[in-house]
């Protein structure tokens, strides 16, 4: 079954979810926890809030892979995955050792995939993809360095 994940402000979230239902809440308690509900009895729930865990709810992007040579004027695709379904949408960015290179795209669907082709740019072996989810930004992943050539 797929888990149903909520982002809430209010103290107090109630779903009715069938018996081997986990509920994943996120809250805005320190910007990076979450409440997590695991049950096999249909009824009232309690949650408890646990630490966020960057490395189980983290972003992983698989495309471009690391040492990638990208050309100016081609399209490619970037590939994204979380072990958990976030939802939502996010926002993509392109940066280099300097920092924000160009904002690829926001509030794009959360598919795990982005078409983008790539402008002109300074040529450079240090580029990298952030993904960053618009429901917390605790929840993002960046890809390897990747290069960027004239075509």
């Amino acid at each position: 079954m797929t888990r149903p994940v909520y982002n809430t402000i209010a103290s107090a979230y109630s779903t009715t979810a069938d018996s081997s239902a986990t509920i994943l809440m996120f809250c805005p308690i320190s910007a990076a926890s979450f409440f997590s509900v695991s049950t096999s009895t249909p009824g009232a729930y309690q949650a408890m809030v646990t630490a966020y865990d960057s490395t189980k709810y983290g972003i992983s992007i698989t495309a471009p892979i690391v040492s990638a040579a990208l050309l100016i004027g081609q399209p490619t695709t970037i590939n994204w995955s979380s072990q958990i379904m976030v939802g939502g949408n996010v926002d993509i960015y392109l940066y280099n050792n300097g920092g924000i290179v160009q904002t690829i795209a926001t509030n794009v669907a959360n598919s795990g995939a982005y078409t983008w082709t790539i402008p002109a740019l300074t040529p450079g072996n240090d580029y990298y993809i952030k993904v960053i989810s618009q429901i917390d930004s605790h929840i993002n992943g960046a890809s390897g360095a990747f290069s960027i050539k004239a075509n």
